[in-house]
């Protein structure tokens, strides 16, 4: 990696897109060819982008970045080199461009926040029934759907920005820039709102019929 967009020693090898090994393979170079970019127009832009724990951090933030001619032909300078050392078209480096923020589940993302979710929901239900269990039912309710809507809030917002923490650590840069709009959580706010919403009101349901299950039991 470097910041003077310069495409880094590759051996020749032309790739056949119908084998996934090579389709992953232009595809790391796409990201590899973006990050070269970013770092370009930081370090044209003044911003002076140095490692620090293995992820690329401006150290200035004040400065202009370079012309738009610069970016573009530092941009084109990649996909040249990408095109001549594995012999692909510019329609197909679009192609795959497009397929970077297909990820499917996102694990690294989705499991801690499942797991925060599991805690807080577990958390929120018997603060519910300590706080109110011996108040009227449409009362108990209320408490729950006040309860869910605000966890959700949480989870979306936590999500949001571990997704954005992720990213970073991924592409060992703090400056995604255009990579931003790469990230699935966002798109997927409103479901993960809904769903964790919906979830917890299941979680709390089934938590209420076990303590009365278990105060029937008691009293027999």
């Amino acid at each position: 990696m470097n910041l003077d967009c310069q495409w880094p020693a590759d051996p020749p090898r032309p790739l056949d897109l119908r084998h996934a090994e090579h389709l992953r393979h232009l595809a790391g170079d796409i990201e590899v060819a973006d990050e070269l970019v970013v770092r370009y127009r930081d370090e044209e832009g003044g911003r002076r982008p140095r490692p620090w724990f293995g992820i690329q951090v401006r150290t200035r933030m004040s400065s202009l970045p370079p012309p738009a001619e610069q970016a573009r032909a530092c941009r084109a300078r990649m996909a040249d080199a990408i095109m001549a050392t594995h012999s692909v078209t510019p329609s197909q480096i679009a192609d795959v461009t497009q397929r970077l923020a297909a990820r499917g589940a996102d694990l690294p993302v989705t499991l801690p926040v499942l797991l925060l979710y599991g805690f807080v929901a577990r958390v929120g239900a018997r603060a519910i029934r300590s706080r109110f269990a011996d108040d009227a039912r449409a009362v108990q309710l209320v408490a729950v759907f006040l309860v869910s809507v605000a966890i959700a809030a949480a989870v979306v917002a936590v999500g949001g920005l571990w997704s954005g923490v992720s990213e970073i650590v991924r592409v060992g840069n703090e400056h995604l820039s255009f990579r931003a709009s790469r990230i699935a959580w966002p798109s997927r706010a409103p479901i993960w709102f809904l769903a964790t919403m919906m979830g917890f009101w299941v979680f709390a349901a089934v938590a209420q019929f076990s303590s009365e299950k278990r105060r029937r039991d008691d009293g027999q």
